[in-house]
């Protein structure tokens, strides 16, 4: 009996060990499968390419897809490359397959955005070859003549390109990428009445796209650098001429007060204009370039100049010290009757000494030696009431008498990325609205109201502003926006000469803006390396989808 209902319980035992074996099974299959990485559309694509025998993404892309070569491909031509590659998903996979490729919403696909890992060996191919030759009829021409040449051959009489004509003599050209045969491969047609291979002229179409995008750079870029030499003579020239004029000053009054003083604001405004410093510099018979002079000294282009602009350190001394004088008298009274305050024994005039013990008596010690010659700004050894009169009439910006506050800049960061999206947006739109590549203390304010910040301003504009220029960049907001810019004005330098001049090459209908796909073609098509996406965003200020 025992063994008889053993015998009955045996298969009731195996058939549970056997559904349990499976639910195993099953956990290991579904483990498996969330450890396997799911395939990008990329990954889909490559392993389509491969199905169809292209040995390249390139050949591929040519092939199937980009047949008039120009680059770029719509939704059209990619449903339409799929179907000749026997792609076989319904209409709900390619849409999903283009909008995986098409992740910024542009409504084409590059080559970049559909094989990624050729797209720079591409890139380079092309521009070496828009370079080097006059169009696709020259580069077979050269090509078939450099091999004939080197191998002691006689001139060619044919039209076509071979394998061994087109990746030996690549090399004899200055193309050092390697991978010729992956190029041959890209842009040859299989037989067509032919025993072997070859190149056709219409192969090559879009070398002669690439020569005309090479004359264009190139006349942008002569033209921008003549430009540019220009420009930056003029930065020169207003670099040195204030270089040059306050080393006179300097050598003629002292200091940089006394000369603003005695020689430059001669009706004691704390303002200089113009016609006030061509007719100082006339009487002081410096012999330097006037008009260089005063585009360094108003380089916010307001069309007056400050003590500030001429010499932030001297300004920050005196600031501290009006500072101190406005605590110390009363609120009715004006920041010159300090003087009756450290004048206790009512002297009317208190020697330099004098005055440093009682401003050091009344608890002030800040650079009291260097503010004292400042101060006695007619050289009378003496300071009295008239010597601070200026006091009254100068408002020193709260900048001069602050501290850096490196809460508050990150703070004022914050909101300027929650009013724009991006710190380079920011700026451009906010802070450096003419494009001078600065923004100035009144242009701070003004930014400031924009994206409402409350804060402590004169705080966040010393620790962006360490160096007391008197301006502060881009770079000392966020040093990868700059970055970013930076990049992008590089090559706009190195291809066209400047950034103005890449604008109107880029902007190839002349209509003076530029929209999202027709940006994104442009950078794509003249080589630009960077995120396009991210940058027309920063670009585009009104957010109209026009940079």
């Amino acid at each position: 009996m025992d063994h008889v209902h053993e015998g009955l319980e045996e298969p009731g035992r195996r058939r549970s060990k056997t559904v349990a074996e499976q639910a195993k099974l099953a956990l290991q299959a579904l483990e498996a499968q969330a450890e396997t990485p799911k395939k990008t559309a990329v990954d889909e694509l490559k392993d389509l390419t491969l199905r169809a025998k292209c040995s390249s993404a390139l050949r591929a892309w040519f092939r199937y897809f980009d047949k008039d070569q120009n680059y770029r491909i719509d939704v059209k031509e990619f449903d339409k490359g799929l179907k000749e590659l026997k792609f076989g998903g319904g209409k709900e996979e390619c849409l999903k397959l283009w909008q995986d490729l098409d992740d910024d919403n542009s409504g084409e696909i590059s080559f970049e955005e559909f094989a990624p890992q050729e797209a720079e060996l591409w890139n380079k191919f092309r521009h070496f070859a828009g370079s080097i030759f006059n169009g696709s009829k020259d580069m077979i021409f050269q090509l078939k003549g450099y091999y004939a040449e080197i191998n002691l051959l006689d001139p060619p009489n044919d039209e076509v390109l071979y394998e061994r004509e087109f990746c030996d003599s690549l090399i004899g050209f200055g193309w050092q990428q390697g991978e010729e045969l992956l190029l041959w491969d890209a842009f040859c047609s299989d037989g067509q009445g032919l025993a072997v291979p070859c190149i056709y002229f219409k192969n090559l179409r879009w070398v002669d796209r690439e020569v005309k995008i090479f004359k264009m750079k190139q006349a942008a870029k002569k033209k921008a650098e003549k430009m540019t030499g220009v420009k930056q003579r003029i930065i020169q020239e207003a670099q040195l001429a204030l270089k040059s004029f306050k080393a006179f000053m300097k050598k003629q009054f002292g200091n940089s007060f006394r000369a603003w003083r005695q020689a430059l604001d001669l009706d004691g405004s704390m303002n200089l204009q113009r016609a006030e410093l061509f007719k100082a510099v006339k009487a002081l018979n410096w012999k330097g370039n006037c008009r260089a002079l005063w585009k360094a000294l108003d380089h916010d282009f307001s069309g007056i100049t400050t003590i500030e602009e001429f010499d932030p350190d001297t300004a920050q001394v005196i600031a501290h010290f009006r500072e101190w004088a406005v605590s110390m008298v009363e609120n009715s009274r004006k920041p010159s009757d300090i003087f009756e305050l450290v004048d206790r024994h009512n002297r009317k005039k208190l020697s330099h000494a004098q005055f440093q013990q009682e401003l050091e008596h009344h608890g002030y010690t800040k650079k009291t030696k260097q503010l004292i010659h400042m101060l006695d700004w007619q050289d009378k050894k003496y300071i009295c009431d008239r010597d601070l009169a200026f006091l009254d009439i100068w408002r020193p910006p709260a900048f001069l008498t602050g501290t850096p506050d490196p809460a508050a800049a990150a703070a004022f960061k914050k909101q300027l990325v929650t009013r724009h999206g991006h710190i380079l947006k920011a700026w451009r739109f906010a802070m450096d609205k003419d494009g001078s590549n600065s923004c100035n203390w009144h242009e701070f304010q003004e930014a400031a109201k924009l994206v409402r910040f409350h804060g402590n301003l004169a705080g966040v504009w010393l620790a962006l502003d360490a160096d007391l220029s008197g301006s502060i960049s881009l770079k000392e907001i966020d040093e990868d926006a700059n970055d970013c810019l930076v990049e992008f004005k590089k090559w706009a330098d190195e291809e066209f000469g400047g950034v103005r001049s890449a604008f109107k090459v880029l902007d190839a209908d002349g209509s003076g803006a530029l929209h999202f796909k027709e940006f994104k073609a442009a950078c794509r098509n003249y080589g630009f390396p960077g995120d396009c996406k991210m940058l027309f965003q920063c670009l585009d200020q009104q957010g109209t989808a026009a940079a």
